[in-house]
């Protein structure tokens, strides 16, 4: 003979489950990287890792991210540098960049005060 309580319980237990499972994918969708569109510019600050004066880019190490490739056009400005070429390698810059699929285009770079005494 089956009890009235015991169908109840085994369905409040997967309804249970569910919910931590919905919350659990919301958090983990959340936590994914977002990758910026092309129309709207990026922020990141970091080293000067490399600069390619032949190939037009410069690649930047974020505090904390992954380095970032960035396409050196006729479009980018620069402040506190004339351009690409007074770029120092292992400097601070601030940069804004568009992305396109894998492609990111430099905007705008920024030389940063390093803090180093010269």
């Amino acid at each position: 003979m089956k009890t009235a309580g015991h169908g109840t319980r085994h369905t409040s237990a997967i309804i249970i489950l569910f919910g931590l499972l919905v919350m659990l994918q919301v958090s983990f969708v959340g936590a994914q990287e977002t990758k910026p569109t092309t129309g709207e510019p990026v922020m990141a600050q970091g080293i000067v890792m490399r600069v390619s004066l032949k190939r037009k880019l410069i690649t930047v190490k974020p505090t904390g991210g992954k380095r970032i490739k960035l396409q050196v056009d006729t479009h980018t400005t620069f402040e506190k540098i004339p351009d690409l070429e007074a770029l120092e390698l292992y400097g601070r810059v601030q940069v804004w960049y568009t992305t396109d699929g894998d492609r990111h285009r430099a905007v705008k770079v920024i030389k940063l005060v390093d803090g180093r005494c010269s």
